[in-house]
């Protein structure tokens, strides 16, 4: 598989801010939507993109090469932030359990 490109990086954070996937984007089914979407020229797998999006994108998402507004930056970050924060795994007489917290509530 070939490198990504600054334009499908730009791809990928449009997608994000078109279908409002700030707070979906820990999870998988906004990234399987994405490679339905068939935006690529070349096919990405949602784990790919997934996966370039966490190790590539966010780290950077403040430099001036993606092209999107400073207020569309911070959405997404705060969208990372808040799931980071209400999704938590509590031990409860031997069992796992999910808490999800609704982001709405904040």
């Amino acid at each position: 598989m070939r490198a990504y490109t600054i334009e499908e990086d730009n791809l990928i954070l449009n997608w994000i801010i078109r279908v409002k996937g700030y707070y979906h984007l820990r999870g998988s089914a906004l990234w399987k939507d994405m490679e339905a979407g068939k935006i690529f020229l070349e096919d990405r797998t949602w784990q790919s993109l997934k996966s370039r999006f966490i190790k590539t994108i966010q780290p950077n998402i403040y430099n001036a090469k993606y092209s999107l507004t400073t207020e569309e930056k911070h959405r997404i970050m705060q969208g990372l932030t808040q799931t980071a924060k209400s999704s938590r795994q509590v031990l409860t007489l031997g069992q796992t359990v999910q808490i999800v917290n609704d982001p709405a509530e904040y």
